[in-house]
């Protein structure tokens, strides 16, 4: 099964309930479903059931080796995820389908919000600009749609299960290796060039460096640690050197002579312009004009 057909499983089982209100026999099946697998207190009709909604639909599809957050309350399910390295404290995140995000009500919409949370629901899918999610426990007690801004007022965080390491068989226009086309893997330090993510939408930078978490084919995840920041196409990423990070516009000197497809050139100026980045390959001249394309590591910048 692939990443894509993962993802829309823990959502398509919510979907059977949309509409289903308090006490409703649709709302006791999701209660009996969460009861049978959680080793804590027994949900009743009464209780706020969002956080058990969302953890009934990871435990009646199997993925809760995937979501080791099955809760009925928010602030547990957040400290679970960050225990297992699936947090994102980042309200921008683009977050995809079979995500969770968590909200806080008493959001000021300034800054990265960090207050207690109060909700929960699925992601269902995003589009120019907005998450279309599904949740428990609604008003009314029913389940049913929100429409969400992406970087909007009273996002908590996500958690970002790993669908992709559950896959048994890589999407076509994904292909599942452990280096991209330019040479970045998985661990590597990249800088971002471009602060696109891999299906076209914007997002914010607030490092120079970030950690390469995961790598299919192009589609290079990067973040901070395990905490996921966005999935970007590795032609927008700069791999970093063993030194400071090449990126365009920088100033560099030669320190061997070598091209990137190993011919030796001649070397003339002892700076030179950069020009074009692509992974570790760096394409070096004097204004716009090219002089050579480079490996990273036979640079020095200066």
């Amino acid at each position: 099964m692939t990443e894509k057909e993962l993802r829309s499983k823990p959502v398509a089982w919510i979907e059977k309930y949309n509409g289903c209100t308090r006490g409703s026999a649709g709302h006791k099946q999701i209660l009996a479903t969460f009861n049978a697998a959680y080793k804590g207190y027994t949900m009743t009709v009464t209780d706020p059931h969002c956080a058990t909604t969302v953890s009934a639909a990871f435990i009646a599809t199997g993925l809760t080796d995937i979501f080791p957050c099955i809760e009925c309350s928010c602030s547990r399910m957040i400290a679970a995820a960050k225990k297992a390295g699936i947090w994102v404290e980042n309200d921008a995140y683009q977050a995809n389908t079979g995500d969770a995000v968590l909200y806080d009500w008493d959001d000021n919409g300034v800054g990265d919000n960090t207050g207690a949370p109060e909700h929960v629901g699925l992601i269902v899918s995003r589009s120019g600009g907005y998450f279309d999610v599904i949740e428990g426990n609604m008003s009314g007690g029913k389940v049913g749609h929100r429409k969400l801004a992406v970087n909007g007022r009273y996002i908590r965080g996500f958690i970002t299960p790993n669908y992709a390491k559950k896959a048994t068989s890589a999407s076509s226009s994904t292909p599942s290796t452990s280096t991209s086309s330019t040479g970045i893997k998985v661990g590597d330090k990249v800088k971002v060039l471009k602060a696109v993510t891999y299906d076209g939408t914007k997002f914010k930078t607030y490092r120079d460096e970030y950690d390469v978490i995961e790598v299919k084919g192009d589609r290079v995840v990067i973040g901070i640690g395990k905490t996921v920041t966005a999935a970007v196409k590795a032609s927008n990423l700069s791999k970093a050197s063993s030194g400071d990070t090449i990126a365009v516009g920088d100033k560099v000197k030669v320190v061997n002579a070598v091209t990137d497809d190993g011919k030796k050139f001649k070397v003339y100026y002892d700076k030179y312009d950069v020009i074009e980045v692509k992974g570790d390959r760096v394409v070096i001249g004097v204004g716009k004009k090219v002089t050579a394309a480079v490996k990273a590591s036979n640079l020095k910048k200066t």
